[in-house]
């Protein structure tokens, strides 16, 4: 098994929260257009969502690296 620093590299948080939240803009966006039937609404609204979730997303990844749970024996 291989493990890994607890505490990830900050380029490799940046790289997957810009990897995850462009598949979640993709589905965002898809399901307002579904809801709204306008694709320039759908689109506003799913980069709105996205861009706010984002660095709450890189907020809450760092803010873990910073925290050490202990696991008894």
């Amino acid at each position: 098994m291989i493990c890994r620093n607890p505490h990830q590299n900050r380029w490799r948080v940046i790289l997957k929260m810009i990897i995850y939240r462009v598949l979640m803009l993709a589905l965002t966006t898809g399901i307002t257009w579904l809801l709204v039937g306008n694709v320039n609404k759908a689109l506003n609204i799913g980069i709105a969502i996205s861009a706010v979730k984002t660095v709450i997303y890189y907020l809450y990844e760092r803010t873990w690296d910073h925290i050490t749970l202990s696991m008894p024996p």
